[in-house]
Formats: structure tokens, sequence, C-alpha cells
């Protein structure tokens, strides 16, 4: 899987992505939480902002966004909801902000799309070059907490309806630390819609090592957006990187 997967996923979900994922995550309490955190008056980068499914939440808690994203279609959904936002079109293993930010989010896994560790930290990294002191890097993603123990394979309907059927599938690998999966959508008209997708989760202790190589600290970790304790069990968290 290469670093492409990003735009790839993008165009493949971009026309049923606010269908399935409206309500995957607490869109207020992630705004809320970036921007009690963030520095007032620069930029905030959502990174992966995709069809914008935060941006009217962030905007309301007061923040500037600015949404990256690999997928142009995607960002066309994004623009025609927020046309007052700026959007910028580009691969995040290899994007580079130019100006000063006041801090970035990173939600719901976008990092893990990033199928190589060293994309990953590489977008760590230039988001760190950009950062004010003291603005945050906020990163929503899975530990990989018992993924080890998961079954390989797994088939099961995630969509039943009059109109469709979905099936998904996916393939657990705890020693490269991937989940690839696929959607496959049966519609009304007997045609069969196939949406691919690949996670490469990195754990906790591997993401802080990746922070601490591109010069920065946890400040903050939690187990969910309502600031629940973190504890080593937990099967997600939001951590907080800052400036060392």
């Amino acid at each position: 899987m290469t670093s492409e997967m990003p735009s790839s996923y993008g165009d493949a979900f971009a026309d049923v992505y606010d269908r399935w994922y409206e309500n995957i995550t607490d869109a207020e309490a992630t705004a809320r939480f970036v921007a009690m955190r963030a520095a007032a008056e620069l930029p905030v980068l959502e990174l992966g902002v995709g069809t914008g499914r935060l941006v009217g939440p962030m905007i309301r808690a007061g923040l500037h966004v600015v949404g990256v994203d690999a997928s142009a279609a995607m960002l066309e959904i994004c623009a025609t909801a927020h046309p007052e936002v700026s959007l910028i079109l580009a691969d995040l293993a290899t994007f580079s902000p130019t100006k000063p930010i006041g801090g970035a989010l990173c939600a719901f896994n976008t990092l893990f799309n990033l199928t190589r560790a060293e994309d990953q930290l590489n977008l760590i990294t230039q988001i760190g070059k950009a950062l004010t002191p003291g603005a945050p890097l906020v990163v929503e993603a899975i530990t990989g907490f018992g993924l080890d123990q998961a079954p390989e394979q797994s088939v099961g309907l995630s969509e039943v309806d009059p109109e469709r059927t979905v099936m998904s599938a996916t393939v657990v690998d705890a020693v490269s630390q991937t989940i690839t999966g696929q959607h496959v959508e049966y519609e009304p008209d007997n045609t069969i819609k196939k949406r691919n997708w690949q996670l490469r989760w990195s754990t906790v202790v591997q993401l802080d090592e990746m922070a601490s190589a591109a010069g920065l600290k946890l400040s903050e970790r939690y187990a969910d957006w309502s600031q629940t304790a973190f504890e080593e069990s937990s099967q997600k968290h939001i951590s907080v990187y800052v400036k060392r």
C-alpha cells in the first residue's frame, strides 16, 4: 500500500461518507476540545478534512479552519458546504505547511490512513515545524489494544435497507499493524460498488517516539473527547502534542 491510499480512499468514499459516518464521533466535543487549546488568531489545520464533518462545529467554536485532504472529490463536497473555508489538496505523506499555525487536528484515525510509519513520522515532523509555541497537534486514533488477539479475517453486514445491502470484510495483521478492509455495496439496479481501505496503526508508545523525534512532547492524553482518563486498556486515545 502506498502513500496514495488517502486519495483513493477519499475518492471512493466521498459519495457515502456523510451518510455512513456523520455521527461516528462527537463533532461538537471535538471542536470545543481543539478550540480550548489552539493559539488564537492563527489558522488551525484539519488534516484529512474530508467532506467537512468537523468544519461547521470548529467554526462555531471560533476556530479559523484550513482543511487539507488528498481527495479532490471529498474537498469538492466540503467546499460546497463551507465555501468560506480555505482548502488545500495535498497528500498528507508529503504535506508541509507554509505558514505558522495555531494548531492541527488529525481526527478519527486519519493519521493511520498513511500506511507507512515513515509517512506518519514525516507528517508529524512537518506539522511540528509549523506549530507556534504552545499550539497543539491533536491526534485521535485507535490504540491497537487487543488487535493482536482479534480474528485475522472477518465478514459481516454493515448496512441493510430496502435500497441497498453493504457487506464488510476485514483482515487484521498484528505483525505489520495493518487492517485492510473492503465494503461491497449491492445497489437496487444490481450494480456492485467496492470500496477499499487500509489503516496502519501505531501504538501510543510509537506515536510518542515519533513526536519526540519531531521535537514535540506529549502534553495530554485521554480516552475520549469527554476527557475520560486514559488507561492502558483503552481502545482509542486523544493525544495532545506541543513543542518541547
